[in-house]
């Protein structure tokens, strides 16, 4: 636990979890590389039986089974080894006979890292998974089961606004924000990264507070060094971040860019016709889904007219790295030197607001 900095809030709830005297069920989303793993895996792999099953993303089933299978035998080590199952019903079983062999003072911690990955639409693990939890894990009082995702609309869809099995079932949430200013110092403090608050702006106008970008950062550097080195080399850690970070998140993933690059050009936002006629795109129910998944996932803000339709309003783009990579990286020279230009200003005023 005490490599994980900030996250006040969410480990009073994970530490809820380990004092509860009944079986819990917890779902943690958020925008990518925010550190979900790292929050779930720091806080809880020493405090009982920790399993982690993660998805593979566009992995077959038989070699997500397979996965699960391994982290069964090197945790239990059953003789003879266990063989991959045929489908997730059986998996499941599997897990719940090796379970019963582990005393009931004892927590054990079942983590699935990157649910969507793992819950195709073909799998049926979803499905399985409902059993598993109503039939068995919450007759038991030592299991924590943490259901984890990036992919921050399915998470919503499928887990925390379920119509199945899991309705109601959920015991906490946790929706894992970037970090907040004050806590992109500590972070970067506890890296050895002295900046003052002007540097800091800047860099966080960069990253968003984004964990992942942030461990990126040296020691002894400023911050536009450290901006130049992560976006403007040839393999500095954003400069190719954006189609395989939203290719990640989305199935149609390119629509979802040319949603993104559409609202990159504007500060004040779009409505849902501009954006149509912007990308060209017919406002279907497939268009207004990847409008829905991005809010969701927290890259973009929807603000409603006051007095008017629900779904009538302006769509802001909000996520910072997005907006720095279309207007400072995207087409751009790699050599180039972004501060104190015009452009600069005129940009930093945006972020920053």
């Amino acid at each position: 636990m005490q490599n994980i900095i900030g996250r006040s809030e969410e480990k009073e709830i994970l530490q809820s979890l380990l004092t509860s005297s009944k079986s819990e069920l917890l779902a943690i989303y958020g925008r990518r590389r925010t550190g979900k793993t790292h929050l779930i895996r720091e806080f809880f792999k020493e405090a009982g039986l920790f399993l982690e099953f993660t998805g593979m993303l566009r992995g077959r089933a038989s070699e997500q089974l397979w996965n699960f299978t391994q982290v069964l035998n090197k945790t239990f080590c059953p003789h003879p080894q266990i063989k991959p199952p045929k489908n997730w019903n059986q998996a499941f079983h599997i897990l719940v006979d090796l379970l019963s062999q582990v005393p009931q003072e004892k927590k054990v911690i079942i983590f699935f890292d990157e649910l969507p990955w793992l819950a195709t639409p073909r799998s049926d693990l979803l499905r399985s998974l409902e059993y598993l939890w109503n039939r068995h894990l919450s007759q038991r009082p030592n299991i924590i089961v943490v259901l984890c995702g990036s992919a921050a609309a399915w998470m919503i869809k499928k887990i925390v606004n379920n119509r199945g099995g899991l309705h109601g079932r959920l015991t906490k949430k946790i929706h894992l924000q970037p970090f907040s200013l004050y806590e992109t110092e500590v972070f970067l403090r506890a890296k050895n990264i002295i900046l003052d608050r002007k540097q800091l702006v800047e860099l966080y106008m960069v990253t968003g507070g984004i964990a992942k970008y942030l461990e990126q950062a040296e020691p002894g550097l400023s911050s536009a060094q450290i901006i130049q080195q992560l976006c403007f080399t040839q393999h500095g850690f954003l400069r190719s971040e954006f189609q395989p970070l939203l290719a990640s998140l989305f199935d149609d993933s390119e629509l979802h860019i040319a949603i993104i690059k559409a609202l990159a050009k504007t500060r004040k936002g779009l409505t849902l016709s501009k954006i149509s006629e912007a990308t060209k795109k017919v406002t279907s129910g497939r268009f207004s889904g990847a409008l829905k998944d991005l809010v969701a996932s927290g890259f973009v803000q929807f603000i409603p007219f006051y007095g008017r339709k629900k779904r009538d309003g302006l769509y802001r783009l909000v996520d910072e790295y997005c907006l720095f990579y279309l207007n400072w990286i995207h087409g751009k020279d790699p050599l180039i030197r972004f501060e104190r230009s015009p452009e600069f200003f005129s940009w930093a005023g945006y972020a920053f607001e």
